[in-house]
């Protein structure tokens, strides 16, 4: 207990710093949402929290294309990867993979995969590795053994056995290999979640998800997902979205535009009403028969995209105008520019539209 003089007053106060150990957190939104076979979207925000979970900043970099173009075109595949949570070791990951895959292609290696689901699981093998190496390194640094010498109840250092025997220090090593460590970097990786977008020649567009807390890879079957901090907001918009849609309509392909309305939305939402969500939204078009494969923007299109969506949604534009404006920037190569002079000039109310997007309260008597 450390003493703090505060008004003439001396004030017991406990400093709870072990709690923020190593709280570089970027828990962010990442939603998924899949229009037909061949037309996919995958949408995030860029908010970060440094300095034990205190400090915002706007700068994640959440959603990235592993297989670089000319592979992407050549193999005939597409593979995305979006993630939330501790950004170091998502990065990490992602490099990981990418370097794997590009030292497996230009090597002409054995055992490349051939499907989109191989291209996850090998992904989801990499984020194991990646897991037990941090493991691994959290262990050492305080026990100077490692899993397997857990496993074995001894470790050899310098050609001299040493049996592992004090039920404490077994303990807690059973609590970190098990990601059952409440503070620290494994509780960080615990709270990360990977989305992989993958597609090939034969297959549709996929979806997995992989938790390294347990190193599962899952196929997704819904149309939509939403993970991270403002994934309970999301849901509720996309299954609104989702359930008003008939089956048929859904097994025949959502209306792009429709679908992309509601990414913008659910984002919006939970920027709102959830901490950790905000800032500019990054958004990733997959499309599996385009030119590309896929399409980034994290620039300002997504930035009036949003705007667009909560002047259709406030009443201020109408469905036509809404529709004419998202298709042309993110379809139609659109300058943003031109779509959010055309937004004040359709809205029905400039001025209301211009105190609203400002952040306004109460403004109709303004």
């Amino acid at each position: 207990m450390s003493k703090i003089i505060y008004n003439g007053y001396a004030t017991q106060y406990k400093f709870v710093f072990q709690m923020f150990e190593h709280k570089e957190l970027d828990m962010a939104v990442l939603n998924t949402l899949k229009i037909n076979e061949n037309l996919a979207y995958m949408i995030s925000d860029e908010e970060y929290l440094t300095v034990r979970g205190l400090r915002r900043t706007y700068h994640s970099n959440n959603i990235h294309s592993v297989l670089d173009e000319e592979i992407s075109q050549t193999l005939g595949m597409g593979f995305i990867a979006g993630f939330v949570g501790f950004p170091n070791f998502g990065m990490e990951c992602v490099h990981k993979i990418k370097n794997r895959i590009d030292t497996m292609v230009k090597s002409h290696a054995q055992g490349f995969p051939e499907t989109a689901s191989e291209l996850a699981e090998m992904a989801a093998g990499i984020i194991t590795e990646n897991t037990r190496e941090k493991i691994n390194s959290r262990l050492k640094y305080l026990y100077g053994f490692t899993m397997d010498d857990v496993n074995r109840n001894y470790f050899t250092e310098n050609r001299t056995k040493t049996e592992i025997k004090q039920e404490d220090i077994v303990k807690k090593a059973l609590e970190i290999i098990n990601k059952k460590e409440k503070s620290g970097i494994i509780d960080e990786i615990n709270k990360i979640e990977f989305i992989f977008a993958c597609y090939d020649g034969d297959s549709p567009i996929q979806f997995f998800e992989i938790q390294p807390s347990n190193c599962v890879i899952n196929p997704m079957p819904s149309l939509f997902s939403s993970v991270g901090a403002g994934a309970d907001v999301c849901n509720i918009i996309f299954a609104e979205f989702i359930n008003k849609t008939p089956l048929q309509k859904r097994r025949d392909g959502i209306d792009p535009v429709e679908g992309l309305i509601e990414m913008f939305w659910a984002v919006d939402q939970a920027s709102l009403y959830n901490h950790q969500v905000g800032g500019y939204c990054h958004l990733c078009i997959i499309e599996k028969k385009g030119k590309e494969g896929f399409r980034m923007f994290s620039d300002h299109k997504p930035k009036v995209g949003s705007d667009i969506v909560k002047a259709y949604k406030k009443g201020w534009l109408d469905a036509d105008r809404t529709r004419e404006l998202i298709d042309g920037l993110f379809f139609k190569e659109m300058p943003f520019e031109e779509a959010e002079e055309k937004l004040f000039r359709y809205a029905s109310d400039k001025k209301q539209l211009d105190l609203f997007l400002r952040g306004y309260k109460y403004f109709d008597s303004i």
